[in-house]
C-alpha cells in the first residue's frame, strides 16, 4: 500500500505525501519486511529527475534506513551516495537542499 501511495502522491508531486509513505517504507525496511532493493529503487527515481525537493525526500528516506540499507548492500548505498556527490558538485539544487 505504501509503495503504491508514493508512486501515486509522486506523479502528483504532492511532498507532504510522498514523505509519509517514504518514513513508513524505511521502517519496513530497517524491520526487514520488506526488500532493501525496493529501498534502492526509490532513491534511484528520486535522483533520477535531481530537484531541490527529491534531494530532500532522499536525504530524508536515508537517514531514515541508510544504516539498514548500509548492511544490507553496501555497494548500492556507496553508488547511492556517489550520485548524491555528482548532484552536490552541480550545484544546480538551491543551498538548503545542498547543506542537506
Amino acid at each position: 500500500r505504501y509503495i503504491v501511495m508514493f508512486q501515486k502522491n509522486y506523479k502528483r508531486n504532492n511532498k507532504l505525501q510522498i514523505q509519509t509513505s517514504l518514513e513508513m517504507i524505511a521502517h519496513l525496511i530497517n524491520q526487514q519486511v520488506i526488500s532493501d532493493v525496493i529501498g534502492f529503487e526509490i532513491l534511484l527515481i528520486l535522483l533520477e529527475n535531481s530537484t531541490s525537493d527529491s534531494i530532500e525526500l532522499c536525504v530524508s528516506f536515508l537517514k531514515s534506513s541508510g544504516e539498514a540499507l548500509e548492511k544490507l548492500n553496501p555497494n548500492l548505498t556507496q553508488e547511492i551516495f556517489e550520485k548524491l556527490r555528482e548532484i552536490l558538485h552541480e550545484g544546480s539544487i538551491d543551498r538548503k537542499a545542498q547543506y542537506l
